[in-house]
């Protein structure tokens, strides 16, 4: 018997129903719900009669949450919806990422060479290593980041003391025949998350690469030792399990493995890439337009993707002519501009506070700070909605709303796609001289792409109609004086047990 199965048969005997007296009440067939009971149905398509069911019985919230996940798991996998559940894990957290304070003892020296054949002894000699290599200098590490230990350990290094740390993760591969998803990907952004928005993380002292985990290299490369940490005081070499360990002082065996190191981070990828400069971060959306379809974009940001509805020419008014490098602006705006112009379809999923955010501040997210001389003037922001209400009236613009009950998308949240093959995981992050941070990494795009296309049949987002109606309520309040400028109040909840209603 399924989980689901299991699960319903306890709700009904726990309500004090028999299988016959719930599906009479219900005007269901009762061999329907008996083989729903005993897990003899696919319960597909009975969506519809499991949340009857779920009113009948009178569930809690919990309950009904319960019942609907354990539907969904039976329906679209175990795997399929561990991979959605950790990309809503990566959005709702990429905003509030921060290391906990605590308080690790370690020794202060290490001896000549040790050995561990404990957890608890290899996570000591462990910290230990990281924390007495001599401060200026570079830790090369290839780990996957797996044990929450081994990453809060590092946290600890990259917040304070003054190294930089050279990070190696091997990373899944998808497979873009079958449309496998695997969740792997994900798992290793979000545990390194804490590292690169950590409280008090120096700017770059963190440094991230990867490479696919199928790649074939020379038999003197770095993939047939899973974890390695290089410093210049030795070598530590751990198990997968981290239940043994091998720490070594010895300068031969320490310059060996640093050239390894070097061989195997020639054919890495950086995973994340900090711009400093509008003109990077163009360029970046550039040519993830380049290599998408050239039809269709998608994006979930805590704002609407407005630059769509810019004209070349309002482009150059609103760049203040004083800018440094204007012309280079222009040159990486206009072409990015035109190509958003050109798609045929664009999908955006936002926030409300987003929304009014926009219309409150005249701020555009998509702008890095400092690029506009002053905000933008409230006719400007009313029209730029209208061209969005505009655009949802030709169908060429679909605009949704997110409920924040379901997801909250934190301020520095943002997945974008153009296509099938391209997608960008970017975090906005005030705390490194207010630049950007670009995760992207291709082969994670089944799991994203998979969450944003779910979004569109699930109960995550208010419709097309409720969101337009939303944005003409604030393209009215832009009418009225600024001074006088209320926000309309946010609608009320609908109750939705369901987190997601699509098919496999």
């Amino acid at each position: 018997m399924s989980e689901f199965s299991t699960m319903l048969n306890g709700y009904i005997h726990q309500k004090g129903y028999s299988v016959r007296a719930l599906a009479r009440r219900l005007g269901i067939s009762a061999a329907t719900l008996t083989k729903l009971c005993n897990g003899t149905r696919s319960p597909r398509n009975q969506r519809e009669n499991v949340t009857r069911i779920c009113n009948a019985l009178m569930l809690t919230p919990a309950q009904r949450d319960a019942l609907n996940d354990a539907l969904e798991r039976e329906i679209i996998g175990g795997e399929v919806y561990a991979s959605r559940m950790s990309m809503k894990a990566l959005i709702e957290g990429m905003a509030g990422a921060s290391l906990q304070e605590t308080r690790v003892v370690t020794n202060t020296a290490l001896p000549p060479q040790v050995m561990a054949d404990k957890r608890a002894d290899v996570y000591t000699i462990l910290r230990a290593f990281l924390e007495n290599g001599a401060d200026g200098h570079t830790l090369e590490l290839v780990l996957p980041p797996s044990d929450p230990v081994v990453i809060e350990a590092i946290g600890r290094v990259v917040k304070t003391r003054a190294v930089t740390v050279r990070h190696i993760i091997a990373m899944a591969a998808s497979d873009s025949a079958t449309g496998r998803i695997d969740s792997r990907n994900i798992d290793c952004i979000q545990r390194i998350q804490p590292l690169l928005l950590g409280k008090g993380t120096k700017n770059d002292s963190y440094q991230p690469f990867y490479y696919y985990d199928h790649a074939v290299g020379p038999p003197d490369n770095l993939l047939q030792f899973p974890n390695v940490l290089i410093s210049d005081k030795g070598v530590m070499i751990c198990s997968a399990d981290y239940s043994r360990a091998i720490y070594s002082s010895s300068r031969p065996l320490q310059k060996y493995y640093h050239r390894l190191f070097v061989h195997q981070l020639a054919s890495c990828r950086p995973l994340v890439t900090t711009c400093h400069s509008v003109l990077v971060q163009m360029a970046r959306y550039n040519r993830m337009m380049e290599a998408g379809n050239g039809e269709s974009f998608l994006t979930l940001s805590w704002q609407p993707c407005l630059m769509w509805a810019v004209t070349d020419q309002e482009c150059c008014h609103f760049l203040p002519e004083e800018l440094p490098f204007r012309e280079e602006y222009l040159k990486v705006y206009l072409p990015y501009l035109g190509r958003l112009r050109r798609l045929e379809h664009i999908t955006l999923y936002f926030s409300l506070e987003g929304l009014q955010a926009f219309v409150r501040d005249g701020v555009m997210r998509e702008l890095p700070d400092g690029i506009l001389k002053e905000p933008l003037p409230v006719p400007f922001r009313a029209q730029l909605l209208q061209r969005l209400l505009t655009g949802a009236e030709s169908g060429r613009v679909v605009p949704h709303i997110v409920r924040d009950e379901k997801l909250r998308i934190g301020q520095d949240a943002q997945l974008l796609s153009c296509g099938a093959d391209t997608i960008m995981l970017a975090i906005l992050n005030h705390t490194l001289d207010n630049s950007i941070c670009f995760v992207e990494e291709l082969s994670a795009n089944w799991s994203a792409l998979d969450f944003l296309e779910t979004l569109e049949n699930s109960d995550w987002l208010y419709s097309v109609q409720e969101t337009c109606a939303m944005i003409r309520e604030l393209v009215d309040a832009c009418q009225t004086p600024y001074n006088a400028f209320h926000l309309p109040a946010r609608p009320a909840a609908q109750a939705a047990p369901r987190w997601i209603t699509d098919e496999a």
